[in-house]
Protein backbone atom coordinates (compact mmCIF):
# COMPACT_ATOMS: atom_id res chain seq x y z
CA UNK A 1 0.00 0.00 0.00
CA UNK A 2 0.88 3.32 -0.90
CA UNK A 3 1.42 6.86 1.16
CA UNK A 4 2.05 9.94 0.06
CA UNK A 5 3.04 11.58 3.48
CA UNK A 6 2.76 8.11 6.00
CA UNK A 7 4.49 10.19 8.55
CA UNK A 8 2.41 13.18 7.87
CA UNK A 9 0.89 14.13 11.96
CA UNK A 10 -2.27 15.86 10.84
CA UNK A 11 -3.11 11.79 9.09
CA UNK A 12 -2.37 10.61 12.91
CA UNK A 13 -4.08 13.63 14.78
CA UNK A 14 -7.37 13.08 12.41
CA UNK A 15 -7.65 9.66 11.94
CA UNK A 16 -7.20 9.41 15.59
CA UNK A 17 -10.22 11.81 16.20
CA UNK A 18 -12.25 9.67 14.04
CA UNK A 19 -11.26 6.31 15.76
CA UNK A 20 -11.98 7.80 19.02
CA UNK A 21 -15.37 8.71 18.48
CA UNK A 22 -15.95 5.59 16.72
CA UNK A 23 -14.43 3.37 20.06
CA UNK A 24 -17.07 5.52 22.10
CA UNK A 25 -20.22 5.30 19.92
CA UNK A 26 -20.59 8.47 18.72
CA UNK A 27 -21.53 9.67 14.75
CA UNK A 28 -18.35 10.10 12.83
CA UNK A 29 -17.53 11.15 9.38
CA UNK A 30 -14.61 9.98 7.59
CA UNK A 31 -15.74 12.21 4.50
CA UNK A 32 -15.61 15.26 7.11
CA UNK A 33 -12.04 14.82 8.25
CA UNK A 34 -10.56 14.12 5.06
CA UNK A 35 -12.22 17.67 4.11
CA UNK A 36 -9.83 18.75 7.06
CA UNK A 37 -6.56 17.76 5.71
CA UNK A 38 -5.24 20.14 3.93
CA UNK A 39 -4.44 18.82 0.20
CA UNK A 40 -3.57 15.41 2.14
CA UNK A 41 -7.04 14.10 1.60
CA UNK A 42 -5.98 11.16 -0.08
CA UNK A 43 -3.32 9.73 2.02
CA UNK A 44 -5.72 9.95 4.97
CA UNK A 45 -8.49 8.32 3.57
CA UNK A 46 -6.09 5.66 2.79
CA UNK A 47 -4.95 5.15 6.41
CA UNK A 48 -8.73 5.44 7.81
CA UNK A 49 -9.74 3.03 5.48
CA UNK A 50 -6.64 0.68 6.04
CA UNK A 51 -7.51 0.39 9.58
CA UNK A 52 -11.12 -0.29 9.59
CA UNK A 53 -10.01 -3.05 6.76
CA UNK A 54 -7.46 -4.42 9.37
CA UNK A 55 -9.49 -3.52 12.82
CA UNK A 56 -9.49 -6.94 13.88
CA UNK A 57 -6.19 -7.78 13.42
CA UNK A 58 -4.83 -4.25 14.57
CA UNK A 59 -6.33 -5.05 18.10
CA UNK A 60 -4.59 -8.66 18.57
CA UNK A 61 -1.13 -6.71 17.28
CA UNK A 62 -2.09 -4.06 19.92
CA UNK A 63 -3.01 -6.60 22.65
CA UNK A 64 0.36 -9.03 21.91
CA UNK A 65 2.19 -5.89 23.93
CA UNK A 66 -0.23 -4.12 26.47
CA UNK A 67 -1.11 -5.83 29.71
CA UNK A 68 -4.13 -4.45 30.24
CA UNK A 69 -7.79 -5.79 28.26
CA UNK A 70 -8.28 -3.06 25.03
CA UNK A 71 -11.81 -2.55 26.49
CA UNK A 72 -10.47 -1.05 29.77
CA UNK A 73 -8.33 1.36 27.47
CA UNK A 74 -9.62 5.02 27.21
CA UNK A 75 -11.13 5.73 23.70
CA UNK A 76 -8.20 7.87 22.55
CA UNK A 77 -5.50 5.14 24.01
CA UNK A 78 -7.50 2.69 22.37
CA UNK A 79 -7.38 4.93 19.03
CA UNK A 80 -3.59 5.74 19.47
CA UNK A 81 -2.37 2.14 19.63
CA UNK A 82 -4.59 1.11 16.78
CA UNK A 83 -4.09 3.49 14.04
CA UNK A 84 -0.04 3.68 15.02
CA UNK A 85 0.15 -0.18 14.82
CA UNK A 86 -1.33 0.36 11.65
CA UNK A 87 1.07 2.92 10.05
CA UNK A 88 4.46 0.92 11.87
CA UNK A 89 2.81 -2.16 10.47
CA UNK A 90 1.06 -1.80 7.20
CA UNK A 91 2.72 1.94 6.07
CA UNK A 92 5.84 1.20 7.10
CA UNK A 93 6.50 4.69 8.71
CA UNK A 94 9.79 4.86 11.06
CA UNK A 95 9.40 3.08 14.48
CA UNK A 96 10.61 5.84 16.02
CA UNK A 97 8.35 8.29 13.98
CA UNK A 98 5.16 6.10 14.97
CA UNK A 99 6.23 6.14 18.67
CA UNK A 100 7.56 10.07 18.80
CA UNK A 101 3.86 11.32 17.16
CA UNK A 102 1.79 9.29 19.28
CA UNK A 103 3.55 10.52 22.61
CA UNK A 104 2.83 14.05 21.29
CA UNK A 105 -1.01 13.10 21.00
CA UNK A 106 -0.66 12.16 24.62
CA UNK A 107 -3.02 14.38 27.11
CA UNK A 108 -1.51 13.26 30.69
CA UNK A 109 1.50 11.49 31.85
CA UNK A 110 0.45 8.32 32.32
CA UNK A 111 -0.90 7.85 28.65
CA UNK A 112 2.37 8.55 27.40
CA UNK A 113 3.88 5.58 29.41
CA UNK A 114 1.89 3.28 28.84
CA UNK A 115 1.67 4.13 24.46
CA UNK A 116 5.08 4.41 24.87
CA UNK A 117 5.09 1.48 26.47
CA UNK A 118 2.91 -0.36 24.28
CA UNK A 119 4.39 1.05 20.60
CA UNK A 120 7.93 0.43 21.54
CA UNK A 121 7.34 -3.43 22.20
CA UNK A 122 4.81 -4.04 18.69
CA UNK A 123 7.91 -2.20 16.73
CA UNK A 124 10.85 -3.71 18.82
CA UNK A 125 9.65 -7.12 18.61
CA UNK A 126 8.08 -6.83 15.33
CA UNK A 127 6.17 -10.25 13.51
CA UNK A 128 4.65 -10.21 10.45
CA UNK A 129 1.21 -9.60 10.22
CA UNK A 130 0.51 -13.47 9.84
CA UNK A 131 1.71 -14.49 13.18
CA UNK A 132 -1.48 -12.59 15.02
CA UNK A 133 -4.25 -14.71 13.18
CA UNK A 134 -5.72 -17.79 15.10
CA UNK A 135 -5.17 -20.67 13.90
CA UNK A 136 -8.07 -22.44 15.46
CA UNK A 137 -10.77 -25.05 13.89
CA UNK A 138 -13.67 -22.68 14.42
CA UNK A 139 -12.35 -21.52 10.64
CA UNK A 140 -15.53 -18.98 10.56
CA UNK A 141 -13.73 -17.24 13.95
CA UNK A 142 -10.49 -16.99 11.26
CA UNK A 143 -12.16 -15.59 8.83
CA UNK A 144 -13.47 -12.73 10.80
CA UNK A 145 -9.89 -12.06 12.47
CA UNK A 146 -8.36 -11.93 9.42
CA UNK A 147 -10.78 -9.83 7.49
CA UNK A 148 -11.69 -7.83 10.45
CA UNK A 149 -15.76 -8.82 9.63
CA UNK A 150 -18.07 -9.29 12.46
CA UNK A 151 -18.96 -13.04 13.08
CA UNK A 152 -22.85 -12.57 12.21
CA UNK A 153 -22.15 -11.07 8.73
CA UNK A 154 -19.97 -14.59 7.91
CA UNK A 155 -22.97 -16.52 8.91
CA UNK A 156 -25.56 -14.60 7.67
CA UNK A 157 -27.03 -16.63 4.11
CA UNK A 158 -25.88 -14.74 1.08
CA UNK A 159 -26.89 -14.51 -2.32
CA UNK A 160 -24.43 -16.63 -4.12
CA UNK A 161 -22.93 -20.03 -3.61
CA UNK A 162 -19.52 -18.59 -3.49
CA UNK A 163 -18.21 -18.79 -0.25
CA UNK A 164 -18.32 -16.01 2.07
CA UNK A 165 -15.07 -16.21 2.98
CA UNK A 166 -14.18 -15.25 -0.28
CA UNK A 167 -16.95 -12.52 -0.78
CA UNK A 168 -15.60 -11.16 2.13
CA UNK A 169 -11.93 -10.78 1.06
CA UNK A 170 -12.36 -9.17 -1.98
CA UNK A 171 -15.11 -6.79 -0.57
CA UNK A 172 -12.32 -6.06 2.33
CA UNK A 173 -9.76 -4.59 -0.35
CA UNK A 174 -10.11 -1.22 -2.41
CA UNK A 175 -11.77 -1.87 -5.68
CA UNK A 176 -11.60 -0.72 -9.37
CA UNK A 177 -14.01 2.76 -9.07
CA UNK A 178 -16.32 3.04 -12.25
CA UNK A 179 -17.41 6.75 -13.63
CA UNK A 180 -20.72 6.80 -16.22
CA UNK A 181 -20.95 9.29 -19.17
CA UNK A 182 -24.17 9.66 -19.93
CA UNK A 183 -25.32 6.06 -21.15
CA UNK A 184 -21.94 4.64 -20.82
CA UNK A 185 -19.75 3.08 -18.33
CA UNK A 186 -15.97 3.16 -18.25
CA UNK A 187 -13.65 2.45 -15.50
CA UNK A 188 -12.38 5.53 -13.78
CA UNK A 189 -9.03 6.65 -14.46
CA UNK A 190 -8.73 9.55 -11.55
CA UNK A 191 -11.90 10.19 -9.78
CA UNK A 192 -12.02 13.47 -9.37
CA UNK A 193 -10.97 14.51 -12.94
CA UNK A 194 -13.75 12.38 -14.57
CA UNK A 195 -16.15 14.08 -12.15
CA UNK A 196 -14.65 17.35 -13.35
CA UNK A 197 -15.10 16.42 -16.76
CA UNK A 198 -18.70 15.62 -16.31
CA UNK A 199 -18.91 12.07 -14.99
CA UNK A 200 -20.67 10.54 -12.60
CA UNK A 201 -19.39 7.69 -9.81
CA UNK A 202 -21.78 4.57 -10.46
CA UNK A 203 -21.21 0.67 -9.31
CA UNK A 204 -21.69 -1.33 -12.31
CA UNK A 205 -24.75 -3.20 -10.55
CA UNK A 206 -26.38 -0.04 -10.25
CA UNK A 207 -25.68 1.38 -13.96
CA UNK A 208 -26.71 -2.17 -15.46
CA UNK A 209 -30.06 -2.24 -13.01
CA UNK A 210 -30.98 1.28 -14.43
CA UNK A 211 -30.89 0.28 -18.09
CA UNK A 212 -33.13 -3.00 -17.08
CA UNK A 213 -35.71 -1.10 -16.88
CA UNK A 214 -36.10 -0.61 -20.53
CA UNK A 215 -37.33 3.30 -20.19
CA UNK A 216 -39.04 4.91 -23.45
CA UNK A 217 -39.20 8.45 -23.72
CA UNK A 218 -43.32 7.65 -23.54
CA UNK A 219 -43.14 6.57 -19.83
CA UNK A 220 -44.01 7.85 -16.54
CA UNK A 221 -40.87 6.83 -14.35
CA UNK A 222 -40.44 7.00 -10.69
CA UNK A 223 -37.42 6.65 -9.00
CA UNK A 224 -38.42 5.47 -5.21
CA UNK A 225 -35.42 6.24 -2.37
CA UNK A 226 -33.88 8.52 -5.34
CA UNK A 227 -31.02 10.29 -2.95
CA UNK A 228 -28.47 10.98 -3.62
CA UNK A 229 -29.84 11.13 -6.84
CA UNK A 230 -27.28 9.00 -8.95
CA UNK A 231 -29.56 6.77 -10.55
CA UNK A 232 -32.31 8.97 -10.86
CA UNK A 233 -30.08 11.56 -13.13
CA UNK A 234 -29.26 8.58 -15.03
CA UNK A 235 -32.87 8.10 -15.87
CA UNK A 236 -33.03 11.53 -16.55
CA UNK A 237 -30.49 11.64 -19.16
CA UNK A 238 -32.96 9.18 -21.16
CA UNK A 239 -35.83 11.92 -20.99
CA UNK A 240 -38.87 10.04 -20.17
CA UNK A 241 -42.10 11.64 -20.16
CA UNK A 242 -41.97 12.75 -16.44
CA UNK A 243 -39.55 11.35 -14.32
CA UNK A 244 -40.57 11.75 -10.24
CA UNK A 245 -37.63 11.04 -7.63
CA UNK A 246 -39.13 10.36 -4.25
CA UNK A 247 -37.35 9.79 -0.76
CA UNK A 248 -37.54 10.09 2.90
CA UNK A 249 -34.76 12.10 3.14
CA UNK A 250 -35.31 15.70 2.77
CA UNK A 251 -31.78 16.81 3.36
CA UNK A 252 -30.57 14.30 0.85
CA UNK A 253 -33.12 15.87 -1.84
CA UNK A 254 -31.76 18.95 -1.56
CA UNK A 255 -28.60 17.59 -3.40
CA UNK A 256 -29.52 16.33 -5.86
CA UNK A 257 -30.69 20.03 -8.08
CA UNK A 258 -26.89 20.76 -7.97
CA UNK A 259 -25.51 17.92 -9.14
CA UNK A 260 -28.05 18.07 -12.20
CA UNK A 261 -26.57 21.26 -13.07
CA UNK A 262 -23.34 20.18 -13.23
CA UNK A 263 -24.44 16.91 -15.12
CA UNK A 264 -26.58 18.93 -17.75
CA UNK A 265 -29.66 16.96 -17.44
CA UNK A 266 -33.55 18.27 -16.30
CA UNK A 267 -34.19 18.17 -12.56
CA UNK A 268 -36.95 15.81 -12.38
CA UNK A 269 -39.87 16.51 -9.86
CA UNK A 270 -38.34 15.78 -6.29
CA UNK A 271 -40.44 14.43 -3.64
CA UNK A 272 -39.89 13.82 0.35
CA UNK A 273 -42.28 11.08 1.54
CA UNK A 274 -42.61 8.08 3.36
CA UNK A 275 -41.86 5.43 0.22
CA UNK A 276 -44.45 2.34 2.68
CA UNK A 277 -47.01 5.13 1.92
CA UNK A 278 -46.64 6.84 -1.11
CA UNK A 279 -49.13 9.67 -2.41
CA UNK A 280 -49.47 8.60 -5.62
CA UNK A 281 -52.71 6.74 -7.14
CA UNK A 282 -52.54 3.60 -8.10
CA UNK A 283 -51.31 1.99 -11.29
CA UNK A 284 -49.68 5.68 -12.20
CA UNK A 285 -46.68 4.16 -13.51
CA UNK A 286 -44.68 2.52 -16.43
CA UNK A 287 -41.38 2.16 -14.68
CA UNK A 288 -40.47 2.16 -11.50
CA UNK A 289 -36.76 1.67 -9.96
CA UNK A 290 -36.69 1.00 -6.12
CA UNK A 291 -33.86 1.36 -4.28
CA UNK A 292 -33.98 -0.03 -1.27
CA UNK A 293 -32.64 1.15 1.80
CA UNK A 294 -29.97 -2.06 2.84
CA UNK A 295 -26.78 -2.72 4.63
CA UNK A 296 -24.81 -1.43 1.90
CA UNK A 297 -22.84 -4.98 2.30
CA UNK A 298 -21.77 -4.96 -0.85
CA UNK A 299 -20.24 -1.49 -0.39
CA UNK A 300 -17.43 -2.48 2.36
CA UNK A 301 -14.71 -2.02 0.09
CA UNK A 302 -14.90 1.95 -0.15
CA UNK A 303 -16.68 1.61 2.92
CA UNK A 304 -15.05 -0.51 5.73
CA UNK A 305 -15.89 1.15 8.84
CA UNK A 306 -19.84 0.16 7.74
CA UNK A 307 -18.83 -3.81 8.54
CA UNK A 308 -18.91 -2.35 12.25
CA UNK A 309 -22.14 -0.06 12.08
CA UNK A 310 -23.91 -3.15 11.19
CA UNK A 311 -26.35 -5.15 13.66
CA UNK A 312 -28.85 -8.19 13.13
CA UNK A 313 -31.28 -6.15 14.41
CA UNK A 314 -30.76 -3.85 12.20
CA UNK A 315 -31.21 -6.04 9.34
CA UNK A 316 -33.98 -7.24 10.95
CA UNK A 317 -35.95 -3.67 10.62
CA UNK A 318 -34.42 -3.51 6.95
CA UNK A 319 -35.92 -6.60 5.73
CA UNK A 320 -38.98 -5.43 7.21
CA UNK A 321 -39.10 -2.05 5.57
CA UNK A 322 -37.85 -3.79 2.36
CA UNK A 323 -41.03 -6.02 1.74
CA UNK A 324 -43.38 -2.65 2.88
CA UNK A 325 -42.03 -0.57 0.48
CA UNK A 326 -42.00 -3.21 -2.46
CA UNK A 327 -45.01 -4.42 -1.94
CA UNK A 328 -46.36 -0.86 -2.09
CA UNK A 329 -44.23 0.42 -5.10
CA UNK A 330 -45.81 -2.46 -6.95
CA UNK A 331 -48.98 -1.12 -6.66
CA UNK A 332 -48.01 1.90 -8.35
CA UNK A 333 -47.45 -0.12 -11.85
CA UNK A 334 -49.79 0.04 -14.59
CA UNK A 335 -50.60 -2.78 -16.27
CA UNK A 336 -47.81 -4.76 -18.38
CA UNK A 337 -45.38 -1.96 -16.55
CA UNK A 338 -41.86 -2.94 -14.83
CA UNK A 339 -40.43 -2.79 -11.73
CA UNK A 340 -36.70 -2.78 -10.54
CA UNK A 341 -36.15 -3.77 -6.81
CA UNK A 342 -32.52 -2.68 -6.06
CA UNK A 343 -29.86 -3.45 -3.03
CA UNK A 344 -26.32 -2.85 -2.45
CA UNK A 345 -26.57 -5.57 -0.45
CA UNK A 346 -24.93 -9.14 -0.38
CA UNK A 347 -27.65 -10.44 1.81
CA UNK A 348 -30.55 -13.15 0.74
CA UNK A 349 -33.31 -11.77 3.05
CA UNK A 350 -32.67 -8.39 1.72
CA UNK A 351 -32.88 -9.41 -1.99
CA UNK A 352 -34.26 -13.04 -3.41
CA UNK A 353 -36.20 -13.19 0.09
CA UNK A 354 -37.91 -9.94 -0.24
CA UNK A 355 -39.27 -10.51 -3.83
CA UNK A 356 -40.08 -13.71 -3.32
CA UNK A 357 -42.01 -13.17 -0.26
CA UNK A 358 -44.00 -10.57 -2.11
CA UNK A 359 -44.87 -11.99 -5.14
CA UNK A 360 -46.59 -14.94 -3.30
CA UNK A 361 -48.76 -12.32 -2.24
CA UNK A 362 -49.23 -10.98 -5.46
CA UNK A 363 -52.38 -13.59 -7.02
CA UNK A 364 -50.12 -13.99 -10.04
CA UNK A 365 -50.50 -10.34 -11.07
CA UNK A 366 -46.51 -9.61 -10.95
CA UNK A 367 -43.28 -12.24 -12.26
CA UNK A 368 -40.09 -11.91 -12.72
CA UNK A 369 -38.63 -11.21 -15.78
CA UNK A 370 -34.91 -12.05 -16.11
CA UNK A 371 -34.84 -10.13 -19.30
CA UNK A 372 -31.66 -7.87 -19.83
CA UNK A 373 -32.92 -5.69 -21.95
CA UNK A 374 -29.36 -3.48 -23.80
CA UNK A 375 -26.68 -3.90 -25.74
CA UNK A 376 -23.89 -4.44 -23.81
CA UNK A 377 -20.87 -3.27 -26.07
CA UNK A 378 -23.26 -0.20 -26.53
CA UNK A 379 -22.99 0.67 -23.06
CA UNK A 380 -19.88 -0.37 -21.57
CA UNK A 381 -17.25 0.40 -24.72
CA UNK A 382 -14.53 -0.85 -23.11
CA UNK A 383 -14.36 -5.35 -23.78
CA UNK A 384 -11.95 -5.69 -20.04
CA UNK A 385 -14.78 -3.64 -17.98
CA UNK A 386 -17.59 -5.45 -20.22
CA UNK A 387 -15.71 -8.85 -19.35
CA UNK A 388 -15.59 -8.38 -15.57
CA UNK A 389 -19.23 -7.26 -15.04
CA UNK A 390 -20.62 -9.55 -17.34
CA UNK A 391 -18.33 -12.88 -15.44
CA UNK A 392 -19.38 -11.30 -12.15
CA UNK A 393 -23.38 -11.60 -13.15
CA UNK A 394 -25.14 -14.37 -11.21
CA UNK A 395 -28.49 -15.49 -11.91
CA UNK A 396 -30.41 -15.92 -8.80
CA UNK A 397 -33.68 -17.89 -8.26
CA UNK A 398 -35.53 -14.11 -8.39
CA UNK A 399 -33.21 -11.73 -10.12
CA UNK A 400 -29.11 -11.01 -10.84
CA UNK A 401 -26.03 -10.34 -8.37
CA UNK A 402 -23.10 -8.96 -8.90
CA UNK A 403 -20.96 -10.98 -6.90
CA UNK A 404 -17.80 -9.32 -5.29
CA UNK A 405 -16.01 -12.81 -5.15
CA UNK A 406 -15.30 -13.14 -9.22
CA UNK A 407 -13.39 -9.52 -9.87
CA UNK A 408 -13.99 -7.85 -7.14
CA UNK A 409 -16.59 -5.46 -7.79
CA UNK A 410 -19.13 -3.89 -5.83
CA UNK A 411 -22.05 -6.42 -4.55
CA UNK A 412 -24.96 -5.62 -6.03
CA UNK A 413 -28.51 -7.08 -6.15
CA UNK A 414 -31.24 -6.58 -8.80
CA UNK A 415 -34.87 -7.92 -9.79
CA UNK A 416 -36.48 -7.30 -12.54
CA UNK A 417 -40.21 -7.23 -12.05
CA UNK A 418 -43.24 -6.65 -14.64
CA UNK A 419 -46.92 -6.49 -13.76
CA UNK A 420 -49.16 -8.81 -16.23
CA UNK A 421 -51.29 -6.51 -18.98
CA UNK A 422 -55.39 -6.73 -17.90
CA UNK A 423 -57.39 -9.11 -20.30
CA UNK A 424 -59.20 -6.81 -23.07
CA UNK A 425 -62.97 -6.72 -21.96
CA UNK A 426 -65.00 -8.26 -24.35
Amino acid sequence: MSQKKPDSPIHLSLAVSVMTDFRQGKPFSIKAAMSRARGEAGSLKELLLGAFRQLYLLERIVQSSCQRPLEKLEPLVYALLVVSAYRAYFLNVPDYTVVDQANQMCRRPGQKSLINGVLRNLTRYRKNPEHFLPKSADTIANASVRYSIPRWILEEPLSTSSPPEKVIARLNAPQQAFIRRSLQLFRAADIQTDIKGGGSVVSPGGFISVLCLDVKESHQVLDMGCAPGTKLLMLAEISPATLTGADASETRLQRIPDEAKRLGVPLPKLLCCDGRHPPFAPSSFDRIYLDAPCTATGTFSKHPEGKFLRTPQGLNHLVSTQQLLLEASLGLLKPGGILCYATCSIFKRENDSIVEATLQKSSHKFKVDFTLPFDWAEHIPELKARNRIQESLERTQQGYFINPAIHGLDGFYFARIKRSKEPVAT
